[in-house]
């Protein structure tokens, strides 16, 4: 909520650059909608002072997506941790598809995980998430990825 409404001066002090250069009427709702999403696209990609911002609201902005409905599950084997700055889980389902799923807070359950990760190797997961739409720089691209929420070891 926050987020969107720092978006309406912007839109109100720039409406006839936005109409012009992005062929977007701010008087069209649909059109309002689809220049927040841009904005917040370019913001989250090139402005500092929106990252610190999220920074900053972090535990905020959890809290909120926690709240969602929108969680999902899948359950596999272990394979590997993969990662620098953040870590991804990898396991593999019944039907042989590796799924990665990203580690950005601490998740219920992963107290193995973190202590000692080959204790888990080939142990059946079942871990719980959440989508999250991410900008991917090498691919000058937005994707889906899937972030943890809750791990349980079968």
């Amino acid at each position: 909520m926050e987020i969107g409404l720092l978006v309406i001066p912007i839109i109100e002090k720039y409406s006839k650059q936005i109409k012009k250069e992005w062929d977007l009427d701010p008087e069209n709702p649909e059109d309002y909608e689809k220049i927040s999403e841009k904005i917040g696209r370019e913001a989250t990609v090139g402005c500092p002072k929106f990252l610190e911002f999220i920074k900053n609201n972090i535990d905020h902005i959890n809290e909120v997506a926690d709240d969602d409905d929108d969680i999902k599950s899948v359950s596999g084997t272990f394979q590997r941790l993969e990662g620098q700055l953040f870590t991804a889980l990898v396991i593999k389902t019944k039907a042989g598809k590796e799924e990665k799923l990203w580690c950005f807070q601490f998740v219920e359950g992963s107290d193995e995980l973190a202590q000692d990760p080959a204790s888990l190797a080939k142990k059946n997961l079942t871990i719980k998430y959440a989508e999250m739409e991410v900008y991917d720089a090498k691919l000058k691209e937005y994707r889906r990825i899937k972030v943890m929420k809750n791990l349980v070891i079968n």
